[in-house]
């Protein structure tokens, strides 16, 4: 089983229904689960819950809630919109429940964005549930999980209003996440086929050249830092070559994060991530980056050879799979396979598990004593930031930023914190 993990957004079949009842529509959609994380992964393989699994999920919208609109970023948001929604896995159910304080954490969130606007259109549906035997809600009374559906897509053409009333099929991405206190299950959702290939171009193109380039560039700053953790103190005593080194990858990365979007955008496609948003793409990934390597040199000592020997494996080991990761979602974006991307995921996990644990047995033997992350936290580290940027490079993490800081203002609890 994958570490804990951030949301994984890639792909599952849908029917958009017509009103059950006046002013109802109702509307389920078919899939798979992408994911799971967290130590209830066991029980909830005992009900069908594993990876690659059937998903079936239907909610039932109010056509008439009024809405409640945004300035910045523009969205508009209907409390209480949602009047029932399901969801099944195998033999495990989740079912609409709110309890009477948190029943704003019921909400469709709706973002027409007007063309140039850097965001694109996006719906999000948030809910709170309970499930099968209190699996991932808890015993604990009036304790729910958080269900968190996001539609998104670059095209500002996609939808044409900031109605409640949205059909799924329309958007280019689809994913969802139900949240408890310590687990997670993550499902990707079937909308419209294909990122890159097929007879449209869309933003998979500039998504594949900026996720390789990004690939490169924290690959490449892992090396540089694995670097100086393996070498004495002296041997570079004022950083200056590091910091060289460092500037030398962020010129590489900013001259492949533009020639990927003016690639696109000549062939006819669109970039989520736009060229204005390098700067923003660049520090993000180094701040990921500084914070695993933070994370690899805790408890280090420099002064001892083996000890700084492997540091610099443990670096290593991490670039490698920093690389692998940010190649599969680049494959992914351009032409998506949820398969084939999460038996990437995994490989790429299990050769960097198999180099830390014999990097860190031969330390051992040399009587080094290591007190930092573990292999599978490693691993966790290097997935989330490659995960990350995988989003970024969608578009979609705006609209759940929005969504969560709009829970937290109406209740104090975000979108995906369990109550």
């Amino acid at each position: 089983m994958r570490p804990a993990r951030g949301l994984i957004l890639p792909l599952l079949t849908l029917a958009f229904a017509g009103a059950a009842r006046a002013g109802e529509v109702t509307t389920t959609l078919h899939g798979k689960v992408a994911q799971i994380t967290g130590p209830a992964a066991t029980a909830l393989g005992t009900h069908g819950v594993t990876v690659g699994a059937t998903v079936t999920t239907t909610w039932t919208l109010e056509s008439t809630t009024p809405g409640d609109s945004t300035s910045s970023p523009a969205y508009t948001f209907y409390h209480q919109a949602i009047k029932s929604l399901s969801v099944s896995i195998g033999s495990w159910q989740a079912t609409q429940s709110l309890p009477p304080l948190l029943a704003d954490l019921d909400f469709v969130q709706v973002g027409d964005e007007s063309p140039g606007g850097g965001i694109g259109d996006t719906y999000l549906l948030a809910d709170l549930l309970v499930d099968t035997d209190l699996i991932l809600t808890g015993a604990n009374p009036g304790a729910t999980c958080a269900s968190l559906f996001v539609f998104a897509d670059a095209d500002a053409k996609t939808i044409s209003d900031e109605g409640v009333i949205q059909d799924p099929s329309k958007f280019l991405v689809g994913t969802g996440a139900i949240a408890g206190a310590t687990s997670s299950i993550a499902i990707a959702w079937d909308t419209q086929p294909g990122g890159g290939g097929g007879q449209s171009v869309g933003p998979g193109l500039a998504q594949r050249g900026q996720l390789k380039a990004a690939g490169n560039f924290g690959s490449k700053l892992l090396k540089i830092f694995g670097k100086s953790a393996s070498q004495p103190p002296d041997a570079d005593p004022f950083g200056a070559k590091e910091a060289a080194a460092v500037d030398k990858a962020g010129e590489k990365f900013n001259q492949q994060f533009l020639a990927a979007v003016n690639k696109a955008l000549k062939k006819g496609g669109t970039a989520p991530l736009p060229a204005s948003s390098q700067a923003e793409a660049a520090d993000s990934l180094q701040e990921d980056v500084g914070a695993l390597e933070a994370s690899l040199l805790t408890g280090a000592n420099p002064d001892d050879k083996f000890d700084r020997q492997l540091r610099g494996k443990l670096f290593k080991a991490a670039a490698v799979q920093c690389s692998a990761d940010m190649t599969a979602f680049s494959v992914h974006a351009f032409k998506p396979n949820p398969t084939k991307l999460a038996d990437k995921l995994d490989k790429a996990e299990d050769a960097l598990l198999k180099k830390v644990a014999t990097a860190l047995a031969a330390a051992e033997k040399k009587g080094v004593v290591y007190t930092g992350p573990s292999g599978a936290e490693i691993a966790a580290a290097v997935f989330a930031m490659a995960d990350e940027f995988n989003q970024l490079t969608q578009g979609i993490a705006a609209a759940v930023q929005a969504a969560d800081e709009h829970a937290r203002t109406m209740t104090g609890v975000g979108v995906l914190q369990t109550p």
